[in-house]
């Protein structure tokens, strides 16, 4: 008996309609009755699901026959060899180095098609750059075989490598030296946690190509089983050698020298006899962070004003210079012959170390001699920091014998980021209209000791604030100026008032930045109004530090793991 789908399947007409959804409980008599009923109805169901399985079947050949044939149509299979490779090439990271998994780019191009994979496998640009993970790599042979086909693939290019060391697992100095056989390629290196023995092997190599070097010895105290020399630093670095780092034939034989070194004692890098590094151009030398606590060490030894001095005399082609430096109070350190450095154009002060003074605060006698020493007349970026690590909220100032010195002699300044007194702001604000190029001004007020990267009392900061201002008097104190950046406790209503003024007086001022030292509010200004008019305004609050130790395990993407936690504005080792 067929089953009309209209009328038997329709709750309504079913005899037992009024029983259907209820509690009831049917009969002895009343079951067979409901069985016969369902048979017609069961076997109706089975011959659609055997109906729904043909058709299901013949819809996936008809479907898969379209598709086979679609592809032949589609945009990817079309694309011109050269549109290809240029969209491979956007694919690559731009914020780290490419890393060795089958799921990040470019290894995921080579599993969507063998023509695509055999595209992307002649492309030497996308394996010109790898970050390798020594460990990682060392765990497995087929890993170190595949690391090696990679950088083959990227001949005749330049290598841009960004280097891990885990110093205690043997299998980690056999890969390095696999990777001395490529020096000739190097063309960026970027290298943490090496020992002092590996890198006196690296900087032995000819690396012509070599344009920039980034260098972060490990803590030997940190690493058990270590052999270093007995009057070995805890850089692991000879004192007696150190001094010949920087003039090895590594960097004598780089054609534009930009190198970075971050260790725990500068000083060991600078000889203490007279030198000539006319080699280097671009030199960056900062204290290492712990890799446990992502502290700088407390008991770790800046460059002295004498060294950086020293640096300056030695290095006449340098053109830039960023480094940690102490301001010790010590008859050594009192310089008196004057330097002129013509080639210099960006000079960035990171103070880590000062005598601490008897108020917390102090504007340096010896810092005051160490600039007004040091004559540089093509002066564009001058920069002085505090790390964030200082204890105590111990703080250099800026004040006025700096900043005239500097208006005197470097009259094409355009980027300035220095720290001011509170005590002394009211004088030293008037004397920062002298640099009449200035277009990049950022500016902190004050250190206290809760909080080292924000600063003095909200009443003072508010008047320091509003006189950076146009007025009536004055409506365009800063001709140049660009971007304004200010850092200090400061009340909302007075940066308010401060952008309404910039667009009040039409000044030239694009960006202004506003990192306040107190919570963010509940209720946040809304900025969208300023940038209307064509005044960007960004807006900070004080948030925690969070910090993120680094994975025991070793994974592709060891080395990494200090890009997820957020430090200052103030501190970045590389720029």
């Amino acid at each position: 008996m067929s089953v009309d789908a209209d009328h038997s399947v329709n709750l309504a007409h079913s005899p037992f309609q009024v029983y259907l959804h209820t509690n009831y409980i049917p009969t002895d008599s009343e079951i067979p009755c409901i069985d016969a009923h369902l048979k017609p109805h069961e076997a109706e169901l089975g011959r659609l699901d055997s109906l729904i399985q043909d058709l299901t079947e013949r819809r996936s050949r008809v479907k898969a026959y379209i598709e086979s044939h679609r592809a032949l149509l589609s945009l990817p299979r079309r694309l011109p060899r050269d549109v290809l490779e240029g969209i491979f090439a956007a694919c690559l990271p731009l914020e780290r180095n490419p890393i060795m998994s089958a799921e990040q780019v470019p290894l995921l191009l080579g599993r969507i098609c063998s023509a695509w994979r055999t595209v992307a496998f002649s492309m030497p640009k996308l394996w010109a750059a790898l970050h390798i993970s020594l460990a990682f790599i060392a765990s497995r042979t087929v890993r170190k075989l595949a690391m090696l086909d990679w950088l083959e693939r990227s001949a005749p290019l330049p290598l841009n490598l960004s280097m891990w060391f885990t110093p205690d697992i043997p299998g980690c100095h056999h890969i390095f030296h696999l990777l001395l056989r490529f020096s000739l390629r190097w063309g960026a290196l970027s290298i943490s946690n090496i020992t002092h023995e590996d890198f006196q092997k690296m900087a032995q190599m000819k690396s012509p190509l070599l344009e920039n070097l980034k260098v972060a010895y490990l803590n030997v105290n940190d690493w058990r089983g270590l052999e270093v020399a007995a009057n070995a630093n805890a850089d692991g670095i000879d004192a007696e050698k150190g001094s010949t780092i920087l003039s090895g034939p590594l960097f004598r034989g780089m054609k534009k020298a930009c190198i970075g070194f971050s260790l725990r004692d500068l000083n060991v890098l600078v000889p203490a006899t007279p030198f000539s590094w006319d080699h280097l151009e671009h030199l960056t030398l900062v204290l290492r962070v712990d890799r446990q606590s992502f502290d700088i060490d407390p008991l770790a030894f800046p460059l002295s004003t004498t060294n950086v001095f020293r640096l300056l005399r030695g290095c006449k082609n340098l053109c830039s210079l960023r480094v940690s430096l102490a301001v010790l109070e010590s008859p050594d350190a009192w310089i008196t012959e004057v330097l002129v450095l013509p080639s210099l154009v960006s000079l960035v002060l990171i103070i880590g170390g000062m005598a601490i003074p008897a108020e917390g605060f102090t504007e340096s006698t010896y810092f005051v001699n160490f600039m007004e020493h040091l004559i540089i007349p093509h002066l564009d970026i001058f920069r002085v920091l505090h790390s964030e690590w200082m204890a105590l909220g111990v703080g250099l100032m800026i004040g006025d014998p700096v900043l005239t010195h500097l208006a005197t002699h470097s009259p094409s300044l355009s980027q300035l980021c220095i720290p001011l007194s509170t005590i002394a702001t009211a004088t030293s604000l008037q004397t920062l209209r002298l640099f009449s190029c200035l277009t990049q001004l950022e500016l902190r007020f004050g250190i206290p000791p809760e909080n080292p990267l924000m600063g003095g009392d909200i009443e003072t900061n508010d008047t320091l604030v509003v006189s950076l201002g146009p007025d009536t008097d004055m409506p365009n104190p800063f001709p140049a100026l660009r971007e304004l950046c200010i850092r200090c406790l400061i009340q909302d209503e007075i940066w308010v008032n401060l952008a309404e003024n910039q667009l009040k007086y039409h000044t030239k001022l694009q960006d202004l930045h506003i990192y306040n030292g107190v919570e963010r509010p509940n209720v946040v200004l809304d900025v969208g109004n300023f940038r209307a008019r064509g005044l960007n305004v960004w807006v900070e609050y004080t948030v925690p530090r969070r910090k993120q130790l680094p994975s025991s395990g070793l994974t592709v993407w060891s080395g990494f793991e200090d890009k997820c936690f957020i430090v200052p504005a103030s501190w970045d080792p590389w720029l």
